[in-house]
């Protein structure tokens, strides 16, 4: 299995006391986090690479809107993976900032009931959709999250792969999620992957 590809497509990535249920979802992005913290994945068992949670602004202006979240990630390896990630919410979708067209697009949405679709542009399609929300514990505390199932489609309108998760938006992440094959021969028309949860946090 390549770990770093599993985060980072889990990805498309704490400060109340413990047993709370963590931001609300008109929270900021990445409310939870703070410079420092570490997340540690395990799929199948395994532990993954470290996410490190290198610098972190909030609530600022970029690209001509206001209340950002700049996120800079350091995921272990050899050598160390970095990545920003620039996010805002606009209404219920969470736009990210697009380096190379200089703007920003929708990434995934962020309310029960919502669809966002992403052109892949080869002609496939993503498809997220919330069912709905929950709440999942990691180290002793709670994160609301968001239901969620992104599902590719071919340029014939096939559905090729589907992705199960939770994303927690006070994480900027999802916090466990499953990824499956389109596979007529097993049950449900759908084969595992991979899978991945987050373990601890640090």
């Amino acid at each position: 299995m390549n770990a770093r590809r599993t985060l980072a497509l889990a990805a498309l990535v704490l400060a109340a006391g413990a047993g709370r249920l963590a931001a609300a979802p008109s929270e900021p992005l990445g409310s939870a986090l703070r410079p420092g913290m570490v997340l540690e994945y395990e799929s199948l068992g395994q532990p993954q690479p470290e996410w490190r949670v290198d610098s972190l602004r909030k609530l600022v202006r970029f690209g001509g809107r206001d209340s950002c979240t700049i996120l800079r990630l350091v995921i272990a390896g050899s050598p160390p993976a970095v990545q920003e990630r620039i996010m805002r919410r606009d209404g219920d979708v969470l736009m990210g900032w697009d380096r190379g067209s200089k703007s920003w697009r929708p990434q995934r949405p962020l309310a029960p009931g919502k669809e966002v679709d992403i052109s892949r542009g080869d002609g496939r399609v993503t498809r997220f959709a919330v069912e709905g929300t929950s709440a999942d514990t990691v180290s002793g505390r709670r994160y609301a999250t968001l239901v969620t199932t992104a599902i590719t489609y071919d340029s014939l309108g096939v559905a090729t792969y589907r992705l199960r998760e939770r994303f927690a938006p006070s994480l900027a992440t999802a916090i466990r999620g499953v990824f499956e094959r389109r596979d007529s021969t097993a049950a449900g028309g759908w084969r595992l992957d991979r899978e991945f949860h987050l373990a601890r946090i640090r």
